[in-house]
């Protein structure tokens, strides 16, 4: 395809493809187009990759989604124990080893270790149906209502007009995994990663995933 070029032969990685509604990415990116009065305009940001111009996945965000999920940030304390119970049991750690491992370990294995993540690239398109075209992009929007006027619910909301990739387009995410060991404590590459795409699948990525976008399936 097209994309198959943005593989990293030395890149380890894994397929998700996007669900219903799908997926906005730099929904909080400046957009100096718009035009409060014009309803064809786009009222949201969109990332693009600067020189390919296709939609990407920073390999930031990657890293960013994936990290809050770990316990060494999280300030309250049973909160912080139960994402580190969380990871522990993504990896299928022994009681045994699970016991040794502390919020900074965790960080170490999954965070440093010269580990990178990349940016992730569509590779497949399966939204078309029957005599349609497969779509890399489309529109959607939202209607907003004005909270905090009084009579905000008799007001008729603004549609606003935004990019997003559609359902059924697969992304590859692509990182730089090592494997770990030190003293009793050993984890595989192929263990961090499965943890990583196990993540991504509980929560998502990517902006407006309360309401439902960012959020994959198996491919």
């Amino acid at each position: 395809t097209y994309f198959s070029h943005l593989n990293l032969p030395f890149a380890k990685g894994f397929r998700l493809t996007t669900t219903y509604p799908g997926l906005l990415i730099g929904a909080g990116y400046s957009h100096y187009a718009i035009n409060e009065g014009e309803d064809s305009d786009y009222q949201l940001g969109f990332f693009f990759d600067h020189t390919l111009g296709v939609p990407i996945i920073p390999g930031s965000t990657v890293k960013g989604v994936l990290k809050n999920v770990f316990p060494k940030e999280e300030k309250d304390k049973r909160k912080r124990e139960a994402k580190r119970l969380y990871i522990i049991g993504l990896a299928k750690l022994d009681t045994k080893t699970s016991e040794k491992i502390t919020n900074d370990t965790l960080e170490e294995i999954f965070f440093k270790n010269g580990n990178v993540f990349f940016h992730a690239f569509p590779i497949a398109i399966y939204n078309n149906n029957v005599g349609d075209e497969k779509k890399l992009l489309t529109d959607d929007a939202i209607t907003p209502h004005h909270p905090g006027e009084p009579d905000a619910i008799f007001k008729e909301p603004t549609p606003l007009k935004f990019i997003k990739v559609p359902a059924e387009v697969t992304f590859k995410f692509q990182f730089r995994i090592n494997d770990y060991k030190k003293g009793d404590i050993e984890l595989s590459s192929k263990t961090i990663l499965n943890v990583f795409k196990q993540i991504l699948l509980d929560f998502g990525i990517c902006a407006k995933r309360n309401v439902g976008y960012g959020h994959f399936k198996n491919s």
